[in-house]
Order: structure tokens, then C-alpha cells, then sequence
């Protein structure tokens, strides 16, 4: 992805049936695991141009960090839900949280968090910097709320897909990449 070689496949999708079609899989894992799950899906979404598979593979990279990061309090929220002119993807947990010194860091590739949680946990740090990369290829971003503690919030948001929008569109159809997304 980094080299600019990944080709991703833009398609005019529905979120709400793709975010819960990439959880299901993992729903036995999740409660397994003495988690639970809440799924919150706002009816009647726009449609949104994204690659089905990177979106779905984003969603469930921040599904694996709640799993690996919570210890007393075993609760995941997914939302999708419409925010503006964007469709926001949140997944929420109630685990170890991140400090606010380290929250930009969390995205960059190989850093992990200085915790002995985290460091006694599988994990090679490229997770969250995949993970935004995917979201800046889709011309959206990725939010973080988090206080040690008090669990995360990642917030992935991504544009609508409208008439207002369909030049760039047709040229992401025909194998063209968005331009870059700004960093934030």
C-alpha cells in the first residue's frame, strides 16, 4: 500500500450491510472471549464509494485492538452511522485507553504504547498505521478519543457517495486512486 502499488477496487457500496457482513465472522471470537458486542447500524444509509475488502479489513483491525486492550470491562460498540456529508464507522471499547501524549504516535508504523499490557501483547504496531492508511486512501480520516482507563473510540469517516461527486467517481471506477487524502 505504502509503494503505491496496492489497487484498490471502488465500488458504490452499503456500508451498513458491509461492516455487518465483516463482523459476523468474528462475532463467536468476540464472545468467546467473555466480550460483548453491541452492533448499532443507522437505517436507510447513503452509499459510499470504498474498496469492500480494505474497508472491512480497517474495521477489523480496530475489533482486534478492543479485544487485545480490554481487561476488566469486556464491551465493544461498532455504530455506523450518517455524520454531514460522511458516513462515520466507530468502534468503541472500554479498555486500557490511550494516554493523550501518545494518541497521534498510536498511527505511526512499529510504535506501540509505552504499557506493560501492551508490551505483553502480540501486536507489531502496524495495526492503526494500516489502518489509516486505508481510510486516506478512501479520501477519508480516522478520529481518536481516548484517556487511560476510559477505553478508545476510533472514528473512521469516510464521504458519501453523491451526484455532486460522480466525476471522481467514474475515474476511481476505472482504476484510478483518489488523490491523497490530507494528513490529520
Amino acid at each position: 500500500m505504502e509503494a503505491g502499488r496496492k489497487r484498490y477496487q471502488f465500488v458504490s457500496t452499503d456500508l451498513a450491510r458491509l461492516i455487518s457482513d465483516a463482523i459476523k465472522p468474528y462475532e463467536d471470537q468476540i464472545r468467546s472471549q467473555g466480550f460483548s458486542l453491541d452492533l448499532q447500524i443507522e437505517p436507510a444509509l447513503p452509499l459510499a464509494l470504498v474498496d469492500g475488502q480494505t474497508i472491512s479489513q480497517a474495521v477489523t483491525n480496530l475489533i482486534d485492538n478492543a479485544l487485545k486492550y480490554s481487561t476488566q470491562v469486556k464491551e465493544i460498540r461498532v455504530r455506523v452511522y450518517r455524520a454531514g456529508t460522511q458516513i462515520a464507522i466507530e468502534v468503541a471499547d472500554k479498555g486500557i485507553g490511550i494516554p493523550e501524549s501518545e494518541q497521534r504516535r498510536v498511527f505511526e508504523k512499529f510504535y506501540r504504547v509505552n504499557n506493560s499490557l501492551v508490551h505483553e501483547t502480540k501486536g507489531s504496531g502496524l495495526g492503526l498505521s494500516l489502518t489509516k492508511s486505508i481510510v486516506e486512501a478512501h479520501h477519508g480520516r480516522i478520529d481518536l478519543d481516548s484517556r487511560p482507563g476510559g477505553g478508545s473510540r476510533f472514528t473512521i469517516l469516510l464521504p458519501v457517495f453523491t451526484a455532486a461527486n460522480a466525476e471522481q467517481t467514474q475515474r476511481a471506477l476505472a482504476g484510478e486512486r483518489f488523490a491523497e487524502a490530507p494528513h490529520h
